[in-house]
């Protein structure tokens, strides 16, 4: 790569980054409608707006104008609208633009705003969710029955009182806020906050306007719905079993449009997602699988029949998980992505992560083998395909490109990119490439890295190091675009970042193999990493830094109790007690028990304290700093606070930064100051105890 004309990236440039959101193509295939999102940093906010871009080639077109976000558009039936979700008149709400001219017309006016639109069939409803409040305990057989509530009008009831009546509205008023009072164990999810009586459930109003006819209610909460290809069915997913409190299975619900019962098409064996219909109505595929809660499972592409029974793994050969796993910073409005059908209904486009890479397959859908349709050294992290299957549109990300939109034919062939948001900013840039590595670890295990080395690169020279650390365990780092990695490799450092044992995207066994033994084999092949590029010689021993978050920061306070090789440690929204992690976490009693084997620190007490880097900790001497959201419910402040306090007390150098009103992912969604001024906190400390490179 050239460098004429180019200058290094900087922690600014992060509000320069055009986030390209999830490509939705028209139904003849000849545009793409897309959100484009920018930070702007002097408002402390993001902006978006929807774009189409011709398939064909052309420029792109921008759509709507207005100062807050339009996300989310999904095309008419007969291409001529768009509905959209924007905030621009406060709550997000659903609006209708006519691509043929005109002012976009608001749709909805829900109390608590409305999201996720989808068109009828017809064009003549558009469906949308939105939050009410929770009625009966929505439990039903698994052959059918009633529910109170499905199919009747919506009504605009207690939009001015609170759960307790208008009294507490007028206390309200007067600055006063009321208890929560907490009755289950799934009261809070990070991202959301805590849960009142509201659940999120299913609506249908004409896309010309007028009344909104609610679907689904109850006290549980739908997700990922769909239309039958005849319109008069929508399939969600959903967690109505009467232990759902206790319980992580799922199923695909089906319920009429016109109003009536929901009934239950799979058997309550474990996770599912994203529903998609087979064009003839008589199946439904989803993602999911058949295994209980079990983190680290690969995801599968399933299909039921419609009308219920024994579902079908079309992936059943195929050792990875469907889905995206690979981590990157410039993305916005990705959700897990739903299979798309054929038009023949001969099999499924999905994406899934083999390694580093995430690509599109197709499936069989009388079952067979896997197939790669569109590959590469990148993360392929969205689809859409036209009506006829005969073009795909497709967002991709690589190490130096942010995610992008292109297009190919229905079979993966003749690929272009069609968009080219980032282009002026990037040509002006000096980034660098990344270089997989593979080396041996403990047991025989073969580990996937990637470095990442300063312009001028000299492998007679030592360099920094910083070693990076994913989350999860079980997401993984891969070839997308981080501006994090490219800014620190700006400041001169040689970037190390691996997939240890417990990521995903090499099997099944490679993922769980750490279940109730964090630390262990996980650390190891971390290390062993550090050995590799150590051993080549371009490393300097004695200026080595770590950082990583949520697993990340786990990871690196473990690292702080075990090794004093690293001149600095950067540990964000750590994991440091599983103990109190269990009783504080929204998915400690779930996730963090699954993961400790199965057992609560009541019944295992060791296993938690062997697992915790807290037990450790009064040992480390590493300057450290610690970076947390305020509002985290997946990795509790208090995981923070009592990592600083035994690092105090052991007198380490330590600074603890907390972000007010940030939940677990600010880092990569928060305000955009923070985000910005987290970087430079970071580039500091890294600089203050390991010193920038040459």
């Amino acid at each position: 790569m050239s460098t004429t004309g180019r200058r290094p990236i900087t922690i600014q440039d992060l509000g320069a980054i055009a986030l390209v959101g999830p490509p939705r193509i028209s139904p003849d295939g000849t545009q793409v409608a897309y959100a484009l999102a920018t930070m702007d940093e002097e408002e402390n906010a993001y902006r978006s707006a929807i774009y189409c871009v011709p398939t064909g080639g052309g420029e792109p077109r921008r759509l709507t104008a207005g100062p807050k976000q339009d996300t989310a558009p999904t095309w008419s039936p007969d291409g001529t609208r768009l509905a959209f979700v924007s905030d621009r008149a406060g709550k997000p709400q659903v609006f209708v633009l006519d691509l043929g001219g005109g002012e976009a017309r608001q749709l909805t006016d829900a109390e608590e705003g409305a999201g996720g639109p989808q068109w009828s069939p017809d064009g003549a409803l558009i469906l949308y969710s939105a939050k009410v409040r929770g009625e009966g305990d929505g439990g039903e057989k698994a052959e059918g029955g009633g529910q109170q509530g499905e199919g009747r009008e919506a009504e605009p009831r207690d939009r001015d009182r609170g759960s307790e009546g208008g009294e507490k509205e007028a206390g309200k008023k007067q600055g006063y806020k009321p208890p929560l009072v907490v009755t289950k164990l799934k009261h809070k999810f990070d991202g959301e906050g805590f849960f009142d009586e509201k659940r999120r459930h299913l609506f249908v109003i004409p896309a010309e306007g007028g009344e909104a006819r609610q679907l689904t209610a109850g006290d549980w909460v739908v997700g990922a719905p769909a239309w039958s290809p005849d319109g008069k069915a929508i399939a969600y997913c959903a967690n109505r079993d009467e232990d759902r409190d206790t319980s992580e299975v799922a199923d695909i619900w089906v319920v009429p449009v016109e109003g009536g019962a929901g009934r239950k098409v799979t058997r309550g064996r474990g996770p599912v997602a994203t529903p998609a219909w087979s064009p003839d109505g008589r199946s439904i595929a989803y993602v999911g699988h058949e295994r209980g809660y079990a983190p680290g499972a690969n995801g599968r592409l399933l299909v039921v029949p419609a009308e219920g029974g024994e579902s079908r793994d079309l992936t059943a050969g195929f050792d990875r998980g469907v889905g995206t796993t690979v981590m990157g910073d410039t993305r916005r409005g990705y959700d897990q992505e739903r299979p798309v059908w054929a038009p023949d209904g001969g099999g499924l486009l999905f994406v899934a992560t083999d390694g580093g890479n995430t690509g599109i397959y197709r499936a069989d859908a009388a079952g067979g083998e896997v197939e790669l349709a569109i590959g590469g050294d990148r993360a392929c992290i969205a689809l859409s395909l036209a009506a006829d299957g005969g073009t795909l549109a497709f967002a991709a990300t690589d190490p130096i490109l942010p995610p992008e939109i292109f297009v190919a034919d229905g079979r993966g062939r003749g690929e272009r990119q069609v968009t080219r948001h980032n282009a002026a900013l990037l040509d002006g840039l000096t980034l660098r490439p990344a270089e997989r590595i593979e080396y041996g670890s403990v047991g025989g295990a073969r580990i996937e890295g990637w470095v990442i080395t300063p312009e001028g690169f000299d492998p007679a020279r030592q360099y920094p190091l910083m070693l990076k650390i994913h989350g999860g365990p079980h997401g993984i780092y891969g070839n997308a675009f981080s501006h994090e990695f490219q800014t620190l490799v700006a400041r001169g450092y040689v970037l190390l970042y691996t997939n240890p044992r417990g990521s995903q995207g090499y099997g099944e066994e490679f993922a769980q193999c750490i279940r109730g033994d964090w630390g262990n084999l996980d650390y190891a092949d971390i290390m062993a990493g550090v050995d590799h590029v150590v051993a080549q010689g371009y490393v300097d021993p004695e200026r080595m830094a770590a950082g990583g978050a949520s697993y990340g920061g786990y990871m690196t306070c473990w690292i702080l109790g075990h090794t004093d090789r690293f001149r600095a440690i950067v540990t964000e929204r750590v994991v440091s007690n599983f103990a109190s992690f269990w009783g504080t976490s929204d998915i400690g009693q779930t996730f963090g028990a699954w993961e400790m084997g199965g057992k609560t620190p009541l019944e295992d007490p060791e296993t938690y304290r062997r697992c915790s880097p807290l037990t450790y900790l009064d040992r480390a001497t590493t300057p450290t700093l610690i970076i947390h959201g305020e509002r985290d419910l997946r990795c509790p402040m208090e995981q923070s606070e009592q990592a600083f306090i035994v690092l105090k007390r052991a007198g380490a150098p330590v600074e603890f930064v907390r972000y007010p009103d940030e939940s677990h992912n600010h880092a990569v969604a928060g305000q955009p100051r923070h985000r910005t001024d987290r970087l430079e906190r970071i580039v500091a400390w890294l600089e203050r105890y390991v010193g920038r490179g040459a």
